[in-house]
């Protein structure tokens, strides 16, 4: 809690997005017999209004590295990458080059926050590459291979129909409701709801919190510490028991069986999922084993 409370205690959002957010900065190692990815990526889907973009850009301070882009008005070019002309510096005549994006160009170990996702109108094809494979692939005119091993945050309205926010009285649930296909929603291992809903406590603090008289955490840790905190997190390389992939293999087959109707919830990635947040939670507490409440 300390450590991520000094991170972003200011924000009056459920912890458990922000220890999502956290876990993501710690990363989880490559490797595995399927060539599983290592980046986590997480989405953030509310109400306008409830601090996403703010999440977004506090997340970017964890790691070192990081970058931000709002999705609304990036091109291919400037989320991804692409071909473009540029001029050349001796001859001072155009020609074809390869410009990446904000996700090439973010650290491998850092975190890419993209707001306003819905809004991209790029290529949705290229973008789901780069969250699952760590590569985008640029074939037009000049051809070449981007690096795009980040972990994504992604923020995100609903946009069902000329809707912006939820709608709790019609009945769809909430996964139809952001505009998103099945493929999209795949690529990422955790997708957290924010509704804008009236509470007197908890709309009183969170304005006193934006008027500069209240903060979330009693901790007086530094930054820079949290950041040495997590780059020293990123050293460990936790197992998985044979007792704790049981457990793990046994949940998702009972999830499976339990949500049979649901395609959303029914996919074998989420075994990665949660292999890739266990270990990483595995890391936060500096373990070389991954235990049965990393899982948990």
């Amino acid at each position: 809690d300390m450590l991520v409370e000094s991170w972003a205690g200011h924000l009056r959002v459920t912890k458990e997005i922000k220890y999502a957010i956290f876990l993501q900065a710690c990363g989880a190692p490559e490797g595995g017999r399927f060539s599983q990815r290592s980046a986590l990526h997480v989405l953030i889907v509310g109400d306008p209004g409830t601090a996403k973009t703010m999440l977004l850009k506090a997340a970017i301070h964890i790691v070192n590295g990081s970058k931000y882009i709002d999705a609304s008005n990036a091109t291919q070019a400037g989320l991804t990458g692409a071909c473009s002309q540029v001029e050349d510096l001796y001859t001072g005549k155009k020609r074809w080059a390869v410009i990446p994006g904000a996700l090439a160009l973010t650290h491998p170990e850092g975190v890419c926050s993209i707001d306003e996702y819905n809004l991209y109108k790029g290529d949705k094809g290229d973008l789901n590459n780069a969250l699952e494979t760590g590569e985008v692939v640029i074939s037009k005119i000049v051809k070449a291979t981007l690096s795009t091993r980040c972990s994504v945050l992604a923020g995100a309205n609903p946009s069902l129909g000329d809707r912006k926010k939820f709608d709790r009285e019609i009945g769809t649930p909430y996964a139809d409701q952001l505009g998103m296909d099945f493929p999209q929603l795949q690529r990422f291992d955790a997708i957290y709801t924010l509704e804008d809903i009236a509470n007197e406590n908890k709309d009183q603090e969170i304005a006193l919190s934006m008027l500069g008289h209240l903060v979330f955490s009693e901790s007086d840790l530094e930054l820079d510490f949290v950041q040495k905190y997590v780059a020293y997190t990123k050293q460990f390389d936790p197992t998985i028991t044979l007792e704790v992939a049981t457990y793990m293999a046994k949940r998702h087959a009972q999830k499976r069986k339990d949500t049979a109707d649901s395609e959303y919830l029914h996919s074998h990635r989420q075994v990665a999922s949660m292999k890739r947040f266990a270990i990483s939670a595995a890391r936060f507490d500096l373990s070389k084993t991954v235990e049965m409440r990393h899982v948990k």
